[in-house]
């Protein structure tokens, strides 16, 4: 398993690959390598996200100096006390909140270089997944972010919850079958709660508001569940998964977006059989059917490639900016 990993990384690494985001569904700090893995990262001069709910705070303090300025650690917590923290997370090794927190500060103080982020996915009312109802944080917003200021944190993210229906297959959708007036309503909520907080907190830390978050405010979620028929960002990222490899990380399991098998790039040759299989997922994948509930991270950069493409425009037109965050 390892010798697959390290050879996936150091082949797309020689082919272009600049940056690497170690997410779940699951948590990555549970795999046995973690640790190997991530300096191997390093080693071969990628850029490196982790986002973790920080249950094994102490292999995230033991690879903290070999992480540089580009790097980043996110941690998901969605929660201002523990209570609701683990009536969310239900972790089993009932870590609490406040020592996630101090773990995060710690590794801070070993390297400040290192970008540290607080995540919180926003539960409203009546949520509820494979019948059991989420509980709701809206209430908790202030509370996280006096505790992200607490311990150092850089930045404090928030997005609404996105939910795997059966009308979606396994497609994570957002506020999929509400009456409009109920999305008005909850929108309204969480933007009052964030906008009080903004005014005690944002000269301490920076508060980010998702693109779909701030859709819902804008009572344009419509506008972005409207795609082009083909999918561009797929062409630049792709899903690595012990299932298989992905081309979508909101279709993370879902057959229809399966492009091969894990092992799809330990060699030359997989690549190119991979890179193919790619190419011939995307011709044939409707975004414009498929991804049509949902609210796409990437739907303003997939329209800004498609009117290229439909322009006149050259390519050598496009004005380079400097850039090195290579994250998408």
């Amino acid at each position: 398993m390892l010798d697959e990993l390290c050879a996936t990384i150091k082949l797309l690494s020689m082919k272009g690959l600049k940056s690497i985001l170690l997410i779940g569904g699951g948590e990555p700090l549970l795999h046995p390598y973690f640790e190997v893995v991530v300096r191997y990262i390093k080693f071969r001069n990628l850029q490196l996200g982790i986002v973790t709910n920080g249950s094994i705070i102490s292999k995230l303090i033991n690879i903290a100096d070999c992480l540089d300025e580009k790097d980043w650690i996110r941690f998901s917590l969605d929660a201002g006390t523990n209570k609701t923290f683990q009536a969310i997370h239900g972790l089993k090794t009932k870590i609490k909140l406040n020592d996630i927190c101090s773990g995060a500060k710690l590794i801070k103080e070993i390297n400040d270089n290192i970008s540290i982020g607080f995540a919180y996915i926003i539960f409203y009312e009546n949520i509820r997944i494979n019948g059991i109802q989420l509980t709701e944080n809206i209430h908790e917003i202030p509370l996280a972010v006096e505790l992200a200021v607490r311990n150092s944190f850089d930045y404090i993210n928030f997005k609404p919850c996105l939910i795997k229906s059966e009308t979606t297959s396994e497609r994570e959708s957002l506020l999929y079958g509400e009456p409009e007036e109920q999305i008005k309503k909850i929108a309204h909520r969480i933007e009052e709660v964030l906008s009080e907080t903004k005014e005690i907190f944002e000269d301490r830390i920076t508060i980010h508001e998702s693109i779909n978050l701030q859709a819902m405010f804008r009572d344009d979620l419509s506008s972005f569940k409207m795609q082009p028929k083909r999918c561009h960002c797929s062409a630049f990222r792709q899903i690595v998964t012990p299932h298989g490899i992905y081309h979508c990380p909101a279709f993370r399991g879902d057959p229809k977006a399966l492009i091969t098998h894990k092992r799809g790039y330990i060699s030359a040759q997989k690549r190119e059989e991979t890179l193919g299989s790619n190419l011939e997922l995307i011709s044939r994948f409707d975004a414009s059917k498929e991804c049509k509930d949902i609210v796409c991270f990437y739907n303003r950069l997939n329209w800004w490639i498609e009117d290229f493409i439909n322009s006149d425009r050259d390519v050598n037109s496009i004005e380079a900016v400097p850039d090195e965050n290579f994250f998408l």
